[in-house]
Parts: C-alpha cells; sequence; structure tokens
C-alpha cells in the first residue's frame, strides 16, 4: 500500500547515495537511512537488480476509551525508503497499523 500512494510518489528512494555539501566532496551528509554507511554496505552484499527495503516499527501508549478504560500500545510500520520529511508529514499517511496490543 505504501509504495503505490500517490501522496508518496517522488518520495521514496530505493538506491542508496552519497550526499556531500562542497563539490570538493569532503564533508558527506547523512540524512536519510539510504545515505549512510550501512545501507551501502548492505546494497553490496544483494544481487545486481535487487534493492532495499528499510523497515521502521513504533509504538506508542494510547488511551482506549471506547473499551472501557484500557490502555493500548498501537505498533505501526512504515518504510525507512520514504524521505523522513513526507513520512513525518500526517496527511501523507506513511505509518500504517499493523497490530494493536492490548495492556492488562
Amino acid at each position: 500500500a505504501l509504495l503505490s500512494d500517490p501522496a508518496l510518489v517522488g518520495h521514496i528512494e530505493f538506491c542508496p547515495c552519497k550526499i556531500f555539501n562542497s563539490a570538493e566532496k569532503i564533508h558527506w551528509v547523512y540524512h536519510d537511512w539510504l545515505t549512510g554507511d550501512h545501507a551501502w554496505e548492505l546494497q553490496s552484499l544483494l544481487p545486481p537488480g535487487a534493492m532495499l527495503l528499510g523497515v521502521i516499527l513504533s509504538s506508542d501508549k494510547m488511551h482506549m476509551t471506547t473499551f472501557g478504560n484500557h490502555q493500548a500500545h498501537p505498533l505501526l510500520i512504515s518504510l525507512a525508503n520514504i524521505s523522513r520529511n513526507a513520512r513525518n508529514k500526517v496527511l501523507n499517511h506513511a505509518y500504517l497499523l499493523l497490530a494493536l496490543m492490548q495492556l492488562c
């Protein structure tokens, strides 16, 4: 669902890249996971044509008034390949509910 979401078109990267802050290429700028050293190392281990998909899992406590005075932890999933700016915009719905874990 995330890969085909029209709101995220143009905000998903599949190949590691290096971004420098000057033409001299002295300082490497890290801003998303595909600009990091580990992404380059992992990509070099894959066969030609294969791509990395990074997964982000997050959770937070949520009060559920509909089911009485209970609390739950929603487990959300997203892709690290989505640019940070697009992923963090609430209107893009870049996080999907994976599970709802009720606390007793």
